[in-house]
């Protein structure tokens, strides 16, 4: 039989086991684990709800990732009764049919198995683990480790931690709508029931309207996030906030208010893109940078592959600039749409194509050790 077969023949007993959802539920300590996983998706497509926390209180894998699922039916409702389905477990667990579940992944994510591959470690390992909190799996493990390979650990002066940690993954919109905020609440209220054990990690956040939100985000672990998008705030909230995202890959500001720029607060901010040494995209909307691009381009780091800029009052100065910028020609993508660029801006926009032209060619030769470079400039030119 071979593993297509296979596979038919597990979702087909899934399904079937769905049928009567109670039995299944109480049948759940002696199904075999490799039911689990197709068990899982067909709950989570058809909105099982009952189901799919039983499920998570008993998960026989080390992590839970929705991975490429996705229903547009009661999805918070979906995502709430995961959560409550989180068991804390006690520390040493060493049941091998029991639940070991240590991830919670809620995230969708479209080259995300289900479960991730235990290879033969000392802690299995999860591709998704949180890689930057101190109050991660990761860091509390290695820090066990180092105490164990320091011998500590036998003296028995340590006491042993009553419950093993955890982490739940999860991507928020603080977008202010009444089921966003019910969830949120809900997602507080579980990690506070729990707190020391369970790690909320959120790595993609968005933020529309940043002053109605202070509470939750003085309650975020910000040091987790790499995908930051902020709609509507002022410059100060921002700076405020940047040095806790040290770790961004992509940070998008939209709608930020000019009435309160001063020199001390753009140079703060600069200051603080100067610190995202792991930046790789950076958009700005709607955010004026009139003879300012030179700083713009000084303070981002080297490895930056994407730079939009639509809607930024960019001006002769700025164009002539980005011609003359060495940084300007390792992007990957530049965008410099809905900018009013004119007619004397030709020469040096010119300038700027024909380096990239030199460049491409230059990076192909390249391409055994380096990525093709690819470039996108839109532009709007005034009549």
């Amino acid at each position: 039989m071979d593993q297509k077969t296979t596979v038919t023949l597990l979702e087909l007993a899934a399904k079937s086991l769905l049928n009567n959802e109670p039995a299944a539920i109480h049948a759940l300590d002696k199904i075999p684990r490799d039911l689990f996983v197709p068990l899982f998706k067909a709950s989570f497509l058809g909105g099982h709800k009952s189901m799919l926390k039983a499920m998570v209180r008993v998960w026989p894998f080390r992590c839970l990732h929705i991975g490429s699922l996705n229903t547009r039916e009661a999805y918070y409702d979906i995502l709430e009764a995961m959560i409550d389905g989180l068991q804390i477990l006690p520390a040493l667990n060493s049941c091998s049919w029991g639940p070991k579940l240590r991830i919670l992944d809620l995230r969708s994510y479209l080259d995300c198995e289900t479960i991730c591959t235990e290879i033969g470690t000392t802690f299995p390992f999860c591709f998704q683990s949180c890689m930057y909190s101190q109050h991660s799996i990761l860091k509390i493990e290695e820090a066990q480790q180092s105490v164990r390979c320091l011998g500590i650990g036998n003296s028995g002066s340590e006491p042993q931690s009553a419950q093993e940690p955890m982490e739940l993954l999860v991507d928020i919109s603080l977008n202010s709508t009444l089921r966003t905020e019910q969830f949120l609440s809900f997602l507080c209220s579980k990690v506070q029931q729990n707190v020391g054990s369970l790690h909320l990690c959120c790595r993609d956040l968005q933020i529309d309207r940043m002053s109605a939100h202070k509470s939750i985000l003085q309650f975020l672990d910000l040091g987790c996030i790499d995908h930051l998008e902020i709609d509507q705030a002022n410059l100060s909230e921002v700076i405020t906030l940047l040095p806790r995202v040290i770790h961004l890959n992509s940070l998008s500001l939209c709608n930020i208010l000019f009435k309160s720029y001063k020199r001390r607060k753009i140079r703060s901010f600069l200051l603080c893109l100067r610190r995202l040494d792991n930046l790789q995209e950076l958009s700005l909307s709607f955010f004026c940078l009139t003879d300012q691009l030179h700083k713009l381009l000084r303070v981002v780091p080297p490895q930056l592959e994407t730079l939009y800029l639509p809607f930024c009052s960019l001006s002769h100065r700025d164009v002539t600039v980005l011609s003359q910028s060495s940084q300007a020609t390792r992007l990957r993508v530049l965008s410099l749409s809905n900018n009013q660029i004119f007619s004397e801006v030709y020469e040096p926009f010119q300038t700027l194509l024909e380096k990239v032209a030199y460049e491409k060619p230059y990076a192909t030769q390249r391409k055994q050790t380096m990525p093709t470079t690819y470039w996108y400039l839109h532009q709007h030119i005034a009549a």
